[in-house]
């Protein structure tokens, strides 16, 4: 069997080599514990199952992590850490423990692999972008980071940069589209996307799937977690049960989306116009994969979700 790095090269940009499993529609196998095995890098964009995967990962890579939230490093205004930072804290270890971090975990811009002496490969969730707006809004009032009296309309009308096509932003990986002040939770009442930093356009877009298509091991919609954790599984040889993962930091719903009204919905859809386009891009990807793993896949998706039923009854009980 050839070297692992030479199994993984795809055509790149920015000179790093990452798997592309779409490429032939067969899944690589990575062996974490490998010398020459890439940073896995998960873009954790907020609220898409991320802290859901987030734990589902952390159990599986354990001590071998490196955190987005390091010591030191600071927010942007829209709670990205700064990516300088988190490479200077990554520089700032011994050459053996760099090539113990198996994994990057953090709210980040695309871009690290560029900053760090290793090859790298990121994985990312997306989810529908109107459905992500709801549940960032059901999250900020239930942590109380907006009064609980603010409306659903109140919130829109903020144009938080957070909910304005920001998969796009965060993936597209340019710094120009993020806010450049500190986070501070009180200033989340404010208007901050269209007043602070330039508005996503179509070349962002086009730049965001260029990256997924050529640095993204995995990258899949959100409402299909379970499929994306036996993917993943296969990729790293895990065993489906190991990666069996409840739900966490889950919202309620305080507003339903055949409830939001029919101007303010088209609002919405305009904001979020190349993450809707994004999110339809990684969806039919994904489609594409699942569908070439035929029978067995679902077998084990089957088997995998009689796992969870069970470990679901156990922690109830």
């Amino acid at each position: 069997m050839p070297p692992l790095i030479s199994r993984l090269r795809a055509p790149t940009m920015f000179g790093i080599g990452v798997s592309n499993l779409y490429h032939n529609m067969k899944l690589p196998f990575i062996d974490p514990q490998a010398e020459d095995a890439p940073l896995i890098i998960f873009l954790h964009i907020a609220k898409t199952a991320g802290m859901s995967l987030n734990a589902m990962l952390f159990r599986q890579f354990q001590q071998k992590i490196l955190a987005g939230s390091v010591p030191g490093a600071t927010q942007s205004r829209s709670g990205m850490y700064r990516l300088p930072e988190v490479a200077t804290f990554y520089a700032s270890h011994s050459a053996d423990r760099k090539k113990e971090f198996q994994a990057c975990i953090g709210h980040n811009f695309f871009g690290l692999h560029k900053l760090i002496d290793r090859q790298c490969s990121y994985v990312s969730l997306i989810r529908d972008p109107i459905d992500r707006c709801i549940s960032t809004y059901n999250y900020l009032l239930q942590t109380e980071l907006i009064p609980r009296s603010t409306s659903f309309e109140e919130f829109v009308e903020l144009e938080l940069v957070i909910c304005n096509s920001f998969q796009t932003r965060q993936i597209c990986g340019s710094t120009s589209l993020d806010l450049t002040a500190d986070f501070d939770p009180g200033t989340l009442m404010t208007k901050s996307s269209v007043t602070e930093n330039r508005p996503v356009e179509m070349f962002d877009y086009i730049v965001a799937r260029h990256n997924i298509q050529r640095h993204f091991l995995l990258c899949a919609p959100s409402e299909r977690f379970d499929e994306v954790t036996l993917v993943l599984a296969r990729i790293f040889g895990w065993a489906p049960k190991d990666v069996v993962q409840p739900k966490i930091n889950v919202t309620d719903r305080t507003i339903q989306r055949n409830e939001i009204p029919a101007k303010l919905l088209t609002h919405l859809q305009h904001q979020n116009r190349y993450d809707e386009k994004l999110y339809r891009f990684v969806t039919a990807r994904f489609d594409k994969l699942v569908k070439s793993l035929g029978v067995e896949f679902q077998h084990d998706l089957e088997r995998l979700r009689e796992h969870s039923a069970e470990s679901s009854k156990q922690t109830s009980g």
